[in-house]
């Protein structure tokens, strides 16, 4: 029997508090979307606790438990709370509150058994919830969590079954640093996005994982209580026809009123007798009414009231910090009112940067200069920063498309759970029952073998039987590959991956049925003979028997265009494509070593990173002349080297005992193969990606460093202009020296840095498994079909 379809499956919420009248940002959205879902048709279940809100006693429950049915398609399950040490939890919470992060490095999480989690230890819990989603998940389609920081989110989305759709909320605050709230972020399916700034946050925390399983989807603004009809009666007649900014918002020092007053009290120092007013709306205990001439704090408004300041106000400012999407920003926007936001608070400064839609700022000085410049810009100037903000309210701030994006979420998470259908091979003489990939090596934490895995993957999602063949089979993966010798049937089909010479080279040759052959670049032997003869002699074996194999294979495939290229001067008769190696970001879904990337981080030392083999076409011995020059210069540095280092290998003895010779050898980190934890470890704590290597046919470390965010400083040449385009700075000098003072101009200069980063972060596109899979298909079912 199939499964049934996603659209009959049930959608859960997990919240801590839910109701139609609650306050905050996070229960108000999941009341709407909750409801904006079963208008669409779907059935949703919302799990939450009898504790009645944010507000109450978490150990109280205020509500009986039980089932409620607020309106047709929307069940509410309660559950109770039990007791809690509130002091503990209060001190932890203040603990949390007073440390400083501004300088703590990213992926530095607190300690798990600290202040951090006696958070969650005494905070809001219901066992009697966490046991119903034990038993429970597997009917939903997907379940919601949101927002991060709670007890029963942090622990239920290890409860789900892998149905756990992340809402987080996120903010850069202190409880984002927990280690519970890194260990969801991974545990998780998939992660809803308000912003494209707390897309940012999330990735600058938690690495790659949130790009890849990430979507900013936004978050509806109800468009109709900012009518003109619903503002009329809010009309206020001590402003009509003055000019006035408004801050709209909770009235505190956390989000930014202290800094909107100040800001205003210096521009009417420097204007006196300037008729521009401020106008603060909202809720909050303290009072600024009277502090400055022209400052008006009217308080909590009703929503009348709000409507008319939004629609005559000149600008709104928002100078808040910690926002993960800002609807009072969306609610200016789409009463084409333009506003002033911070720098700092990525979630509003990045929104404001992509739509044109108003001012960016930061500090005293940078925000009494942003209400001088609202105070006298010309009305179409204004009006103009409003309609651009109000097209992108209309993709990010609509009901409708925001939903849209949820349905899509909820969807794909039931397809990816449900259970999977065994594949139908297909058997007809035109198409081969199965497709298998030789190669020579198979190896954890390997370029090679990783594409293997991924066509392997892609190949079984199309119908085929799929292995992966090895000669030299690491015995971590004895049970994921096959030994060579295997005997193939003549009708299957045949993806040869080449690099170096080796037995399976004759077998892919003699091979009669479809095949294909990746090509990867083969280094030039000369580079490697002086330190690993037998090795130069298979690469000479490799190159060797290409015109062979050429000659064997009808398609031939080129994992970047330099390899392409090399393919067709070798024959200019054969079908050659090009084929990008997959570079997925979902590699690094774990959670970081803490304690290394505190490690790495501890001497203040800026770190340069490197990852591969040490092999001497990697130039590592040259790395390490770098690395004494900036020494020299200054610059206090270390080079974080993990990669492959065989024991008594000439080379790597060559590039220690250079080290040592130079006075660097402690500035080293060179671990060997790292697992992936540690290894996400070392990219948290790089400053610089910095490859000297003088031959690569693609180079994967090279897009690594752009799903981590790490500038990129590579020596020309082979397929290293290609791969990095403008993702970093490519040069060509051989001298140590010059290209140390390079590294040091690099690592000084910011704007370049972020130049370089944004820049990867486009480019990176072109690596991930659903554009290289698109490519398979265009090339690979037209060889197999």
């Amino acid at each position: 029997m199939s499964p049934p379809p996603s659209q009959d499956l049930p959608v859960g919420f997990v919240i801590p508090w839910f109701g139609a009248d609650l306050k905050g940002g996070a229960e108000t959205a999941a009341w709407q979307i909750a409801n904006r879902l079963a208008d669409r048709g779907r059935s949703v279940e919302v799990l939450t606790t009898c504790c009645r809100s944010f507000l109450d006693d978490w150990a109280v429950n205020h509500l009986p438990p039980g089932i409620e049915h607020p309106r047709p398609g929307l069940i509410i399950r309660r559950f109770p709370v039990i007791g809690r040490d509130a002091a503990r939890f209060a001190a932890a919470n203040d603990a949390l509150l007073a440390a400083d992060f501004s300088k703590r490095p990213r992926g530095a999480l607190l300690d798990p058994d600290g202040p951090a989690e006696d958070f969650f230890q005494h905070g809001s819990r219901s066992p009697a919830m966490m046991a119903f989603l034990k038993a429970e998940a597997p009917r939903f389609a997907a379940i919601i969590f949101t927002p991060y920081l709670y007890s029963p989110i942090l622990e239920g989305v290890h409860l789900a079954a892998g149905r756990a759709i992340f809402r987080p909320c996120l903010h850069d605050e202190c409880y984002a640093w927990m280690p519970r709230t890194a260990a969801a972020f991974h545990a998780v399916r998939s992660i809803i996005f308000n912003s494209a700034g707390e897309a940012r946050l999330a990735e600058r925390m938690f690495g790659p994982a949130a790009f890849a399983k990430g979507e900013v989807v936004g978050e509806g603004i109800e468009t109709n209580e900012l009518s003109e009809e619903s503002a009329r009666p809010g009309r206020i007649e001590a402003l009509a026809g003055r000019p006035f900014l408004l801050y709209l918002g909770r009235r505190d020092a956390l989000k930014g009123a202290d800094q909107a007053v100040a800001a205003f009290a210096g521009f009417v120092k420097k204007f006196p007798g300037h008729p521009l007013q401020l106008v603060l709306a909202g809720p909050g205990h303290d009072s600024y009414g009277g502090k400055v001439p022209g400052c008006i704090d009217l308080g909590l408004v009703p929503a009348a009231q709000k409507a008319w300041l939004l629609r005559n106000c000149r600008a709104l400012i928002h100078p808040s910090r910690n926002e993960s999407y800002s609807r009072a920003v969306m609610e200016a926007w789409f009463c084409n009112r333009p506003v002033a936001v911070e720098r700092a608070c990525l979630a509003t400064s990045m929104a404001v940067e992509a739509s044109a839609g108003g001012l960016i700022a930061s500090g005293l000085e940078g925000w009494t200069a942003a209400i001088s410049d609202l105070a006298h810009a010309p009305a179409e100037r204004l009006d103009n920063w409003g309609q651009k903000g109000r097209a992108y309210a209309e993709v990010y701030g609509a009901w409708d498309q925001c939903i849209d994006r949820y349905l899509a979420m909820i969807d794909r998470c039931a397809e990816q759970t449900a259970p999977a259908a065994r594949p139908v091979a297909i058997s007809t003489a035109a198409r081969p029952r199965a497709v298998h990939q030789l190669v020579t090596g198979y190896d954890v934490y390997d370029a090679i073998s990783d594409e293997a895995r991924t066509i392997r993957s892609w190949l079984r999602r199309q119908g085929f039987a799929s292995e992966i063949i090895a000669l030299y089979l690491n015995e971590l993966l004895a049970d994921d590959g096959l030994q060579f010798p295997v005997p193939l049937a003549p009708g299957d089909g045949v993806i040869y991956h080449h690099s170096i010479g080796s037995q399976v080279v004759e077998a892919a040759i003699a091979h009669t049925g479809p095949k294909a052959l990746i090509y990867h670049n083969i280094t030039p032997p000369e580079l490697i003979a002086p330190w690993n003869p037998r090795l130069a002699g298979e690469l000479r074996s490799g190159l060797a028997a290409l015109p062979a194999i050429l000659k064997a294979f009808p398609e031939v495939i080129g994992v970047s265009d330099f390899n392409a290229s090399e393919l067709r001067q070798a024959a200019p008769k054969a079908s050659v494509h090009s084929l990008y190696m997959p570079v997925p970001p979902e590699k690094w879904d774990v959670v970081p070593d803490a304690g290394l990337v505190s490690a790495l981080r501890s001497t203040g030392a800026c770190n340069l990173m490197f990852v591969g083999r040490w092999a001497a076409n990697k130039c590592v011995h040259e790395l390490i002349e770098v690395l004494h020059h900036l020494v020299r210069m200054g610059v206090e540095a270390r080079l974080l080297a993990p990669g492959g280092q065989v024991p008594g290998d000439p080379y790597a003895i060559h590039c220690h005992r250079r080290a040592h010779e130079l006075g660097v050898y402690d500035r080293l980190y060179m671990p060997g193969k790292l697992p992936v934890e540690r290894l996400a470890a070392c990219w948290l704590a790089a400053d610089a990606y910095v490859s000297l290597s003088r031959h690569e046919g693609f180079g994967v470390p090279l897009a690594e460093a752009m799903h981590w965010r790490v500038p990129i400083i590579a020596r020309s040449g082979t397929a290293v202009d290609e791969t990095v385009a403008d993702a970093g700075v490519v040069f060509s000098s051989d001298d140590p020296a010059e290209i140390a003072a390079l590294v040091k101009a690099v690592l000084g200069d910011q704007e370049l840095r972020e130049r370089c980063t944004a820049a990867g972060v486009h480019r990176r596109h072109a690596f991930l498994p659903a554009a290289t899979e698109a490519a398979m298909a265009n090339v690979l079912l037209p060889i197999f079909s």
